[in-house]
């Protein structure tokens, strides 16, 4: 038994990543990033346009896109860019570094999440305020340990 550095919970044998919050506990092989959330999201370009996909919040960037694979991300689980994921769809490739600040704000009756990057402001919709709620919290908690 150990305990988790990020989560302070209790992990067994030799995970790979925490159970319970999927920080990585052994070395990942060169490349592959640790999934920490994912899920589906609308990208707001405008009032009017939007894209819906899938987000994924990587140990090293945000990724956003409407390939099929980038579905398949679980928490937890490495991934690699550079491998089959690079021939997804991908619209938005944010490293952490690039990203500085997350806030929420509202369009129309959504609550947007905004990412203000280096390359610029983008906003996404969550069906959810939790799930909304828990990006903000996950990217905050990413960017501010990235500092």
């Amino acid at each position: 038994m150990a305990l988790c550095p990020e989560c302070r919970k209790e992990t067994f044998g030799a995970a790979a990543v925490c159970p319970h919050c999927g920080y990585p506990l052994q070395a990942a092989p060169e490349g592959d990033e640790t999934v920490r959330t994912a899920g589906f999201t609308t990208y707001m370009r405008s009032l009017t346009d939007g894209a819906n996909g899938q987000a994924v919040l990587t140990d090293r960037r945000f990724v956003f896109g409407t390939g099929k694979a980038l579905k398949k991300a679980v928490v937890g689980a490495q991934v690699n860019f550079a491998g089959p994921l690079a021939k997804c769809d991908i619209i938005l490739d944010i490293p952490l570094a690039d990203i500085n600040a997350v806030t929420s704000g509202k369009q129309g009756l959504s609550t947007l999440l905004v990412i203000e990057a280096n390359s610029g402001t983008y906003k996404f919709a969550f069906m959810k305020k939790a799930v909304h709620a828990e990006w903000e919290a996950a990217l905050k908690g990413k960017i501010n340990a990235a500092v």
